[in-house]
């Protein structure tokens, strides 16, 4: 059994989900898959949480990063938090508009 370096898990514990704002949900999309995670975005100033459907095949990430076309981004990181859906907490913000009517609605069940 190989052992892994520190980079290794470095990279995996810090890996990072690249969204467009057209990617985001306002309640929490059906997951037809099972190998496809919910996460939900917490923006407590904002005064609503978001959600993700994660790509095909890949955990959550420990970051999860929206870039907007203007160069303006939202930075959320993973914390622990019970329930049975990863959540992460806002922790940096350089956009200043569209966030609420860049969220679509949630896919039917």
């Amino acid at each position: 059994m190989r052992r892994r370096s520190r980079t290794d898990v470095a990279e995996h514990t810090e890996a990072v989900l690249r969204l467009r704002p057209a990617e985001l949900y306002a309640t929490a999309p059906f997951a037809p898959e099972g190998d496809r995670f919910v996460a939900e975005l917490a923006s407590p100033a904002l005064g609503a949480c978001s959600f993700v459907l994660g790509p095909q095949g890949t955990p959550p990430p420990a970051w999860i990063v929206l870039d907007y076309a203007d160069g303006h981004q939202r930075r959320w990181r993973r914390t622990r938090r019970t329930g049975d859906r990863p959540f992460f907490t806002l922790v940096e913000e350089t956009a200043t508009a569209g966030y609420v009517s860049d969220i679509r609605p949630a896919l039917a069940s």
